[in-house]
């Protein structure tokens, strides 16, 4: 007899346990091997290079595509252009409402696009955080590969992973059927009248005749008739120019033969001026006029009464020269007018010095010395000089005949002023006409300028004794610590007969130098001019009132002393920004202007002591020379001379600087490659960069380097239409026209980087047919889980038990209710 546990239990555990797992197989199904469902998400791209057409086509085919999906299988839709909009959340393959979508001949479009612009990184960062990591997935982008949004590239799946991703493309023009511009091909820059070429390749793929229409700054200048063949490419050629200078817009559209527009295109030129040097000067130029026109140079000659007077003189010019021209003979507006060709346009700007220049022509703290690389006074401390300011109260400066108060313009004189004076120096104010009265002490201020600014309480009236105001002056002048001292006496003249011999001693002991300035072509200079002799002075007739502060202030810019009229020598501290010939000879100038050079100005020459001689600044535009001892003049050697202003001059392309940039939707992707003076990787840690919006906004950006002499940036730009961009890194400068185009989506747009990569590492797959159902194919089974194999364990052991029950085991088990007793009879 064979006993056993297995024996013993089976009949009791046996049944239940094999029911029980058959129960559990018939309820989940899942326990067999079976083709396993998979997660569809179609991404389809309805950007204006793409279009509908290819759209309908691949939702038109995705109808076979879903019929071989495995049982329990879901899709979703995902549309986009300027951003993803989900059109179908996720359906079971089997539900009716998608099978009745999936026969229309469109895809649903229920959501809103702008189809200008395509974000495909965005559509597939969306597709892929809507899918479910523990499902097999698979994604199929409908799309031509070409963004112009510049959104960042998504975290492409793992080729060996659980998510499938498949790109199909539209045939090259798939949705175009009508003539397009492909390209415009005509130069950035061109001259005055210049006639250039402009071709135009044009392609069709269907045979038709057509017409192109050329305009030129919204004026039709012509019109060509078009005939293609079917798939056909064609070249057009013209000829253009322009004669004003700045940036012009060329347009081009080809009408159908109902006159419809089909395609358009815009490419905008400059017209620039060249070798066009504007010189000021009340005297005929005194470089070398002659050799320099004969290297190309245009040389107008104006005088400051005549740029004044014609305020557009910078338009046409790309290089301005003033020569020994006082600050006071540019006219406010001309100033403001030359300070922006030069900090927008790009015009460049040299300063010759002379004796009515700089320090000696009120250069200091005007709106001309902000535009310089120099300030008008020395680097080096300077001993202090008192300033004590004499004015007329007599009625006769005050009197209701005149068109202008005498006296009010005389006070203004003295607060404006204040801008010739130097940290120490003294001030003082005084009023006189028949009584003197004191209404500023002499000593030095913390803040000259609102010291003298103030609001005086002065009662013009009476006549004009000048005897106690001048011995009032010169005892505080006498008493003042600086050895320098000055008496600035304004008064219309009309002094009564006083006895001024005694006076004159006084003031030669204190050494005490007397400007006068006499108000009027009426007033009496006799004893002013006997005053003004005795002590080294200088006696200024001002007819005109509203001219005394400009005479004033030149007067004692003057005596300051700032031209320096011995020769001396020049010698170089830096090396220049531009090659000159070995053999250029530095020559001794004869005098030159004391000035100091700013600290975002650069020096290349100097004298012995330091004061620059040459000095250079780069504004946000152009560059800007100054040349305080007038050294072009001294210079022997004209190559040195065409040189200088041949770099200072409004550049065309700049072979050290080049910007580059690609039109996306909204923004502009910037690129700057950047050379130093000896052609290597600019060190440069920052380039500037200044856009003007078409709306003549400007925007200031400062860019890091992404590798040696490389910046990048991607700047938004809302705008359509021209952005002009000034860019500098260290010395160099270049300009350039932007076009951001009204439909920037354009076809000509290269394949996105990191699309193309992922189909070359293998994580995008190729979206055919063949590829998809080859992934189904390999992927469709699952390997059986370990329930499967539990279960195939149990129906093999159900299986024994029938076979033993068969052959009679379970005969031999001993029978309940006597079965025990007739086992042992």
């Amino acid at each position: 007899m064979r006993e056993g546990v297995l024996h013993r239990l089976f009949p009791l555990f046996g049944y239940p346990l094999v029911a029980l797992f058959l129960l559990l197989a018939w309820w989940n199904p899942d326990l067999l091997p079976a083709d396993e469902p998979l997660d569809l998400l179609v991404v389809m791209d309805e950007s204006e290079s793409v279009g509908q057409q290819f759209s309908d086509q691949s939702w038109q085919g995705l109808r076979p595509l879903l019929a071989e999906l495995p049982a329990n299988s879901r899709f979703s839709l995902i549309r986009f252009a300027d951003r993803p909009q989900t059109e179908i959340t996720w359906k079971p393959i089997s539900d009716s409402g998608l099978q009745q979508q999936l026969q229309l001949p469109a895809p649903p479009r229920t959501l809103s696009l702008d189809h200008t612009t395509s974000a495909i990184g965005t559509a597939l960062e969306r597709a892929i955080n809507q899918l479910v990591p523990s499902h097999r997935s698979a994604i199929l982008l409908f799309s031509d590969g070409r963004e112009n949004s510049g959104t960042p590239p998504p975290a492409l799946p793992d080729a060996e992973g659980n998510i499938a991703l498949f790109w199909s493309s539209p045939p090259a023009r798939y949705a175009v059927n009508h003539p397009v511009i492909e390209s415009i091909n005509l130069p950035e820059k061109v001259k005055p009248a210049m006639t250039f070429p402009v071709s135009i390749a044009i392609t069709s793929p269907t045979a038709g005749e057509s017409l192109l229409i050329v305009k030129l700054d919204g004026h039709q200048l012509t019109e060509k008739p078009l005939r293609f063949t079917a798939q056909s490419s064609t070249v057009h050629h013209l000829q253009l120019s322009a004669a004003t200078t700045g940036p012009h817009l060329l347009e081009l559209t080809i009408l159908d033969p109902n006159g419809d527009p089909l395609d358009s295109r815009e490419r905008y030129f400059e017209v620039v001026r060249e070798h066009q040097l504007l010189y000021i000067s009340h005297q005929p130029p005194s470089l070398p006029v002659q050799q320099l026109q004969q290297s190309g140079w245009e040389i107008t000659r104006l005088s400051p009464l005549q740029l004044n007077s014609q305020p557009d003189s910078f338009k046409d010019t790309s290089l301005v020269l003033i020569d020994n021209i006082p600050a006071d003979e540019l006219a406010p507006e001309t100033v403001t007018a030359l300070t922006g060709a030069v900090e927008q346009q790009g015009v460049g700007l040299i300063v010759l010095g002379g004796p009515n220049t700089f320090g000696s022509g009120g250069y200091r703290h005007s709106a001309l010395e902000r535009l310089l690389p120099v300030e008008a006074e020395s680097a080096r401390p300077e001993a202090a000089a008192a300033f004590l300011f004499l004015v007329d109260k007599s009625g006769s400066m005050d009197s209701a005949t005149l068109p202008q108060s005498r006296l009010a313009t005389a006070f203004r004189a003295v607060a404006e002023n204040a801008g010739s004076l130097r940290a120490g120096d003294h001030i003082g104010l005084i009023a006189f006409d028949r009584e003197v009265q004191p209404l500023l002490p002499l000593q030095a201020y913390a803040d000259p300028l609102s010291t003298l600014s103030r609001r005086w309480e002065v009662s013009p009236s009476g006549g004009t004794r000048l005897t106690p105001a001048l011995t009032t002056a010169i005892g505080q002048l006498a008493a003042a610590t600086p050895k320098k001292r000055f008496l600035i006496l304004v008064t219309d003249g009309f002094v009564e007969g006083e006895s001024i011999e005694p006076l004159i001693g006084k003031m030669q002991a204190a050494g005490i130098i007397l400007i006068a300035l006499a108000v009027g072509e009426d007033a009496d200079l006799s004893v002013l001019q006997q005053l003004a002799t005795a002590t080294g002075g200088q006696v200024l007739q001002v007819a005109k009132t509203a001219e005394l502060p400009r005479f004033m202030r030149r007067e004692l810019e003057q005596q300051r002393q700032s031209w320096q009229p011995a020769a001396v020598k020049n010698q170089s501290v830096a090396p220049m920004p531009f090659s000159i010939p070995q053999e250029t000879a530095w020559l001794p100038v004869n005098g030159y202007q004391v000035t100091r050079t700013k600290p975002d100005s650069t020096a290349y020459l100097a004298t012995p002591n330091g004061d620059p001689l040459l000095a250079v600044r780069q504004t946000a535009a152009g560059r800007v020379a100054a040349l305080p001892g007038g050294w072009l003049r001294a210079v022997n050697n004209i190559h040195f001379t065409q040189s200088l202003l041949a770099w200072l001059d409004r550049q065309g392309d700049n072979p050290h600087l080049r910007l580059d940039y690609r039109s996306m939707a909204g923004e502009l992707q910037i690129k700057i490659d950047a050379l130093d003076s000896k052609g290597r990787w600019s060190d440069a840690r920052v380039a500037e960069l200044i856009l003007e919006t078409p709306a003549g906004i400007r925007q200031q950006h400062h860019l890091t380097p992404s590798a040696p002499g490389r910046f990048e940036a991607t700047i938004k730009t809302p705008l359509s239409g021209l952005y002009q961009a000034w860019v500098r890194v260290g010395n160099e400068r270049t300009h350039r026209l932007l076009q951001q185009s009204r439909n920037s989506e354009s076809i000509e747009t290269p394949v996105i980087p990191w699309l193309q990569a992922g189909v070359d590492q293998g994580s995008i797959r190729n979206g055919s047919k063949t590829a998809f159902t080859t992934l189904l194919k390999s992927t469709g089974r699952r390997s059986p889980s370990r329930k499967i194999w539990l279960l195939l364990a149990l129906f093999l052991f159900f299986s024994i038990v029938l076979h033993e029950r068969r052959a009679g085991i379970f005969a031999a088990l001993p029978q309940k209710n006597g079965g025990d007793q007739n086992e042992s009879t």
